[in-house]
């Protein structure tokens, strides 16, 4: 392939240039990309590029400059400028110094690009030959064998490396919860490699969601002595450009293809350990745990979680939850168990306490829990405090004690009546209220309409049967007076987000 080196002041510019272009199907590869025309020299002299796609307007030196430069030092690097300004003159001057393409970067599109750089190739393939230059046309490196065994296992062989090196993964979010990337692994890449300042022709993209980097050792000692700045900047340029969060792991050295395959199939499991340690972390293959399983379900840390509840003791809820995730990071629980156990710990509070989440979501007339799916420890952990807090809130602001005596009392007709179809006139006359006026005393009560409080007191008292050993969900319908088993399993899943027969096995399967 012929290689390329983009130059730009610009980073994003730099940044769509490498992304936006399929370089390898269009028989190039990036092989550099720098911000200056300084830069871009000192690295035409070690990379030797066949082309280089330069900014005309650029500080200090402009890429006329640098392509006259490049000539003088007797690289004979295909040119091509691009630039904001139409101008005949600059178009002029770059033909002068020998450029093969001038592009404005108001036209510039991946089919206009692909174009040019059809043009270049056939010139190249032409010539046949590389950029002159004093130096000799090095044997591969220790880096460029592992970055083709990466690229391709099949065609390596068992000879040792020249020298030891370490492979720097950076993945992505949907790494862990296998959902699919929009974005080219090339963007991925590009960020990498810009931030870390690497060579393009040193790293791999090994998904859409995982790119790796063949460090030597002076690299990775570069790399951990300014991890900090570096972390935190990949991570921004990670979200800007791609709306998610990214991980590192560090591997050990490897020193063949053997060691190789045993680094990457260790940190592939290693990456779960963002679900404790969190995004934007460095993880160390070093430092890999063993996971083990967990002996304890959702039911029974459930238990003593809804207890607090019922206490009104919120802050020991919000205890016991964090003591589960800090005991499953101690124990080196399995991450992706200790989430799942979470998950249903959070779906067994909101289903326990649904009567309390829809009176508060009722009386703010909207939606006021996030719609989050959560995978890290922190965010399972702030998820659960968000709605602990509702649950809480709404418990406290609302007391059958503080309402008119005529809701009381309907509550405990509504209570002692659950095996019936309980109608509004049915409730109209134990109270003497015409049905119009009962229905609008209610709401104005409990932030409830009636109807609605009868199915959320009944779908309370349907968890209860079901959680009985031998409970049918058509028995459990009939109980409660529904004539169709079907429209209570309506009622229910619109409830709870779960149907019975799944709620069964459910609260079966945590004990």
């Amino acid at each position: 392939m012929y290689r390329v080196l983009l130059v730009d002041d610009e980073r994003i510019v730099r940044i769509a240039l490498n992304s936006m272009i399929d370089w390898e199907a269009q028989g190039f590869c990036v092989a550099a990309s720098v911000g200056s025309a300084q830069d871009a020299l000192e690295q035409m002299r070690l990379q030797r590029p066949h082309l280089v796609v330069a900014d005309i307007v650029m500080p200090k030196m402009s890429g006329l400059e640098l392509a006259e430069k490049a000539q003088q030092e007797g690289c004979d690097s295909v040119f091509v400028l691009l630039t904001n300004h139409q101008d005949f003159s600059y178009a002029v001057q770059a033909l002068q110094n020998g450029v093969m393409d001038y592009v404005l970067k108001t036209d510039l599109t991946p089919e206009l690009f692909s174009g040019v750089l059809q043009k270049v190739r056939r010139y190249l393939d032409e010539r046949k030959a590389p950029c002159a230059s004093i130096q000799s046309e090095p044997e591969h490196t220790a880096v460029e064998m592992a970055v083709q065994l990466l690229g391709d296992p099949s065609k390596g062989d068992a000879q040792p490396l020249a020298a030891p090196l370490l492979l720097l993964q950076v993945f992505l979010r949907a790494d862990l919860t296998h959902k699919a990337c929009c974005c080219p692994p090339a963007v991925l890449k590009n960020i990498v490699a810009d931030v870390l300042r690497l060579n393009p022709q040193q790293m791999v993209a090994l998904s859409n969601t995982c790119t790796a980097a063949v460090l030597e050792a002076a690299q990775a000692e570069a790399f951990l002595g300014a991890y900090q700045s570096l972390s935190e900047r990949l991570c921004e340029r990670v979200r800007l450009y791609m709306n998610t969060d990214c991980g590192m792991i560090l591997s050990q050295s490897f020193a063949d293809k053997a060691q190789l395959g045993q680094v990457l199939n260790v940190c592939g499991a290693l990456r779960w350990q963002a679900v404790y340690e969190g995004f934007g972390c460095l993880l160390r293959q070093r430092e890999a745990p063993l996971w083990r399983r967990a002996q304890w379900s959702a039911g029974k840390i459930f238990r003593p979680v809804q207890g607090c509840v019922e206490n009104n003791d919120e802050q020991g809820a919000k205890r016991l939850f964090e003591d589960f995730w800090n005991d499953c990071r101690i124990q080196s629980i399995d991450p992706q168990q200790a989430g799942e156990i979470s998950t249903a710990l959070e779906n067994l509070l909101l289903i326990h306490n649904a009567l309390w989440v829809e009176r508060y979501v009722q009386s703010r007339k909207g939606p006021v829990l996030p719609p989050a799916i959560p995978l890290t420890m922190q965010e399972h952990i702030r998820c659960f405090s968000e709605l602990l807090a509702v649950i809480c809130q709404a418990r406290a602001a609302f007391s059958l004690e503080l309402c008119r005596h005529e809701v009381r009392q309907l509550d405990q007709f509504i209570r002692a009546h659950l095996s019936e179809h309980i109608t509004l006139s049915m409730l109209s006359r134990q109270v003497n209220m015409a049905e119009n006026y009962l229905s609008r005393m209610f709401k104005a009560e409990t932030g409830l309409n009636v109807i609605r409080y009868i199915n959320l007191v009944k779908m309370e008292y349907a968890r209860a049967l079901l959680s009985q050993e031998g409970a049918s969900v058509k028995s459990t319908a009939f109980k409660l007076g529904f004539e169709e088993a079907s429209y209570f399993n309506k009622l229910f899943n619109r409830l709870y987000g779960i149907n019975p027969t799944d709620y069964k096995r459910l609260v079966s399967e945590q004990g």
